[in-house]
């Protein structure tokens, strides 16, 4: 069983036993759980009070490398008689920090709207327009947050990536709240998946909202 990797499915705990309940009486059959929230699906491996608890081996799939993501997709786009440079392509991993489904919604939009030669400037485009659609999602989640959560929310955004958000030059420079008001919305934050971490760093788990709050919110 695989969950999308964009959308947020609902693995409620009641939901989980009744899976279990079929899953334990169906012999000489594997099932896969994948996910790109990793705080949800550690949860129902990783807590003691959930149905699967040590249930499952845990493996982290880290993104697809580089290059051989940029053959696969090349090959697509010379299917279709479009060029995808190389260079192109890093300038959108890089931008998208490899995240799979941000990437795939780019390409896709780029490989939908144009022809011959793809240009840095047809993937700034593309990934413009796929914010622009969300614009009022994003919009509500910002405005949902407490005053405290939005300024560390913002600011991390602004930063890209924080690995240590209760230093004080941090604290400093976007003028944040006292460091108990700074830890309760980090943890808010984390529960809700408004961030995470990833490699060692606190980030926007949503690129594209991340992307929003950068560009659009004054801090």
């Amino acid at each position: 069983m695989c969950t999308d990797t964009k959308a947020q499915p609902t693995f409620a705990t009641g939901s989980q036993k009744l899976k279990r309940s079929f899953i334990q009486f169906v012999p000489n059959v594997y099932f896969i759980f994948a996910g790109s929230k990793q705080h949800m699906m550690a949860d129902m491996f990783l807590l003691p009070e959930r149905p699967f608890y040590q249930g499952a081996q845990v493996v982290n799939i880290k993104e697809i490398d580089e290059r051989k993501y940029y053959e696969f997709a090349s090959s697509k786009f010379q299917k279709r008689g479009q060029q995808l440079p190389e260079a192109v392509f890093h300038h959108l991993y890089n931008k998208l920090e490899g995240q799979t489904w941000y990437v795939q919604a780019a390409l896709n939009r780029v490989y939908s709207n144009q022809s011959g030669e793809i240009t840095e400037t047809d993937i700034d485009i593309a990934i413009t327009e796929l914010i622009d659609e969300e614009e009022v999602a994003f919009e509500n989640y910002y405005s949902s947050l407490t005053n405290n959560q939005s300024i560390l929310l913002l600011a991390i955004a602004k930063e890209g990536q924080v690995k240590s958000p209760m230093a004080q030059a941090f604290i400093s420079k976007y003028h944040l709240p006292a460091l108990s008001s700074i830890k309760t919305a980090l943890n808010s934050l984390l529960d809700s998946q408004y961030i995470y971490q990833y490699q060692g760093a606190y980030i926007v788990y949503d690129r594209f909202f991340g992307m929003w709050l950068k560009d659009r919110i004054l801090f």
